[in-house]
């Protein structure tokens, strides 16, 4: 793929280590998570687990952390997300 192709959708696994927080951001299309293992706290409190489906509507703001750690396959939808602070 060269530099100048946009990509609208993307796949790919993360994983966050123990005590691993993501930067706060923005959805700029749809995304979709399935928990592989591990657990994953939203900064609402609402804990996702090895084995949960997680949709997030275009424009959802938010932050993750993760205080054992997981893994987990992202599928975003219309791009990459926006870091908002």
């Amino acid at each position: 793929m060269s530099k100048d192709e946009k990509l609208e959708d993307e796949v790919f696994i993360a994983k966050f280590y123990a005590g691993s927080t993501s930067s706060f951001h923005k959805y700029k299309g749809y995304e979709e998570i399935y928990m592989i293992d591990g657990e994953l706290i939203d900064d609402d409190g609402k804990v996702f687990k090895k084995g949960d489906y997680i949709k997030f509507e275009k424009g959802t703001e938010h932050s993750s952390n993760s205080k054992i750690g997981c893994m987990l396959l992202v599928i975003l939808y219309s791009g990459t997300n926006e870091q908002t602070g």
